[in-house]
């Protein structure tokens, strides 16, 4: 397939510029192409190192903000006393407390696994004193 006259004109500049660098023996100090490092963020646009974006709550603060999470309770195994279970705000926080994974928690809760890390955890069921109905 024939070049262009783009194509031609494009090569006969290079070959041009190729021989005026020759000539003035720069060609020998040509550098090889830049690796190409790890790419970094971009910083902020203000420049300035303080991050002013707002932080995602963490602890007791995040539930009164109306969070989806479903209240559990969790007993050592082996307990059979009814008033041993201990109540937490969410499977993570049941987790953390217990020192133990939240996947297990929630394998727990959803009944695909009877314990997780010594411990027996369930959705928290409270009675509603009006209709005493189990929610």
């Amino acid at each position: 397939m024939p070049l262009s006259a783009y194509e031609l004109a494009r090569e006969a500049k290079i070959r041009a510029n190729k021989a005026v660098i020759s000539s003035l023996g720069l060609d020998q100090f040509s550098a090889p192409p830049k690796p190409r490092g790890k790419r970094t963020r971009p910083k902020n646009k203000t420049g300035s190192k303080t991050d002013t974006s707002p932080k995602k709550q963490r602890g007791a603060a995040r539930w009164k903000t109306g969070s989806k999470a479903k209240p559990v309770e969790g007993r050592r195994t082996g307990s059979t006393n009814e008033d041993d279970w201990a109540h937490y705000a969410s499977q993570t926080e049941a987790a953390r407390k217990c020192g133990i994974n939240v996947g297990s928690v929630s394998q727990c809760v959803s009944g695909k696994q009877s314990e997780a890390g010594g411990f027996h955890f369930r959705y928290y069921q409270y009675i509603l004193q009006e209709n005493n109905q189990t929610r």
